[in-house]
């Protein structure tokens, strides 16, 4: 009874509307880290994303490449030749790829090509304007056979 009445004594002493300013500024805390934590996940999606969209369009360039190449003739005087055919039907894809995109929110930055070896550079755009804008690279090609270490 007596910690009712002490309670009730440091109640009457308290500033009055103290607990809804308490209040008011518990619930914009709790708004504030939901916000953040909505712009941090639109950005980890977003940047998902690009990724994704960076290894398909590498991976994808990076076969026809390959299958491009299987179908030139095996003649090793006219090499360059076939170099130059083969680099400018990869360009020829990159820019496939790139008219693709054009429709989404994202952007090819970079459509690179090194021999059968394709880099792709994707830019995303996240919903929310302010954030910035990922870049995800990835890049794709054959690999050599190469004997395991025994």
């Amino acid at each position: 009874m007596e910690l009712r009445k002490g309670l009730r004594k440091r109640l009457k002493k308290s500033d009055s509307g103290s607990g809804t300013v308490l209040g008011v500024v518990l619930v914009l805390a709790i708004s504030v880290v939901c916000y953040v934590i909505l712009c941090a996940g639109n950005y980890l999606i977003c940047s998902s994303k690009a990724h994704s969209m960076s290894e398909q369009i590498a991976l994808s360039v990076a076969q026809e490449l390959s299958m491009y190449e299987l179908s030139l003739p095996n003649d090793n005087e006219e090499q360059a030749k076939m170099d130059m055919q083969v680099k400018a039907f990869g360009r020829h894809l990159c820019n496939q790829a790139d008219e693709q995109l054009n429709d989404a929110d994202f952007t090819l930055k970079s459509c690179e090509i090194e021999g059968f070896d394709v880099q792709v550079s994707i830019q995303g755009t996240p919903s929310m304007s302010f954030l910035p804008r990922p870049i995800r690279v990835s890049r794709a090609g054959p690999a050599e056979c190469v004997p395991r270490n025994r």
